[in-house]
């Protein structure tokens, strides 16, 4: 288990107003499109780094793009629970407590 330090919180967001700037632009026929924007979305480590960025980047979009972002991370295959867990285990970042056995 985890609880997001406020500096975590604070990076997540320069990140969330980041990605959400390159999501708006989306730049065709670049590297920064809108699909490049979820996938890395979809690589973030810990569960609970992409539930705070989803929730901090709908805060910096509009209308039109919000629907979108919203219908493409709906779509985003699961990762299972056991990985983002395994990944908490290895990785131990701020904040981390570490399960009880039993």
């Amino acid at each position: 288990m985890r609880t997001l330090t406020d500096d975590t919180k604070a990076t997540l967001d320069g990140a969330a107003k980041y990605y959400a700037g390159l999501f708006v632009a989306d730049h065709q026929g670049g590297k920064f499109t809108r699909d490049w924007v979820l996938k890395q979305f979809y690589n973030f480590t810990f569960k609970d780094e992409f539930a705070y960025m989803v929730a901090a980047m709908k805060q910096h979009l509009g209308p039109a793009a919000l629907a979108d972002f919203e219908a493409r991370v709906a779509e985003l295959p699961p990762r299972e629970d056991a990985v983002f867990a395994e990944l908490l285990e290895q990785k131990r970042p701020a904040g981390y407590t570490p399960r009880k056995e039993g």
